[in-house]
């Protein structure tokens, strides 16, 4: 079932966190938290085209399902992308740590990571 740990204890509340089903182990988060067991967060990626020096910032999402971002910010010294990681982070409701750039970091097509607690 589980390869055993060095330590027992932290065996027994890896194993708690896990249920056993039909076909195979099945993680369960609602345990996990009660035992104290670190639960691992959802992550969600968006891709960005980022459109600098416009008039307003907005982030609107297009018909096509594209996301478009329009920043009031230079794209000199990352001012562009700290304001594009506080426009997505107000936008989804969460922090702006939760918030990075994978890819795109010095272009205007950028991939998004999004952490949700």
């Amino acid at each position: 079932m589980f390869k055993r740990a060095t330590t027992r204890r932290w065996t027994s509340r890896l194993e708690r966190c896990f249920r056993q089903s039909e076909r195979a182990l099945v993680y369960d988060p609602a345990v996990s938290a009660a035992h104290g067991v670190p639960v691992a967060s959802e992550s969600r990626f968006i891709e960005v085209k980022v459109k600098p020096h416009s008039v307003a910032s907005s982030l609107r999402q297009e018909a096509s399902g594209a996301w478009v971002a329009e920043l009031r910010s230079p794209p000199i010294d990352g001012k562009a992308n700290a304001e594009l990681i506080a426009l997505v982070a107000r936008h989804f409701g969460c922090r702006t740590t939760a918030v990075s750039i994978k890819r795109g970091g010095t272009g205007r097509k950028k991939l998004l990571k999004i952490e949700s607690d």
